[in-house]
């Protein structure tokens, strides 16, 4: 599982399977999870700890009106107006960039890396140079 914003302006973020996503789309995409519940969680820690706005905001559950956060104080009011969208929208993504997926660092693929560790022999049998 991984987190990726919406395509929508709402600063939505969605808990999404990485085996349906194309690779370019890593590049948009926060955090490795073993489930669901976890990038949940991790994204409700997110929002706690930088006064997001709160779950139903995410776009997990219908919510009318203000967060619940914003009532007990703890968000800075995107869901009313009070804090500009794309200023939200500006925080949710510097506040996910620590989970940034990091972009493959080699030229090459795994696979051939690997095999050039193991022994130093292409699948052909060659040595490599």
């Amino acid at each position: 599982m991984t987190l990726r914003p919406a395509a929508d302006s709402l600063g939505r973020v969605h808990v999404q399977r990485i085996d349906t996503l194309e690779p370019e789309d890593l590049a948009q995409s926060f955090g490795v999870f073993h489930s669901e519940k976890d990038a949940r969680k991790a994204l409700t820690d997110i929002a706690r700890a930088q006064q997001l706005l709160s779950q139903g905001a995410w776009g997990w559950r219908r919510v009318r009106g203000s967060c619940f956060a914003l009532q007990v104080g703890k968000c800075r009011g995107a869901c009313t107006g009070k804090e500009p969208l794309i200023l939200h929208n500006m925080r949710v993504q510097l506040a996910l960039s620590a989970l940034k997926i990091k972009s493959w660092p080699f030229p090459r693929a795994a696979s051939r890396l690997r095999e050039r560790a193991v022994g130093g022999f292409a699948s052909d049998g060659t040595r490599w140079r």
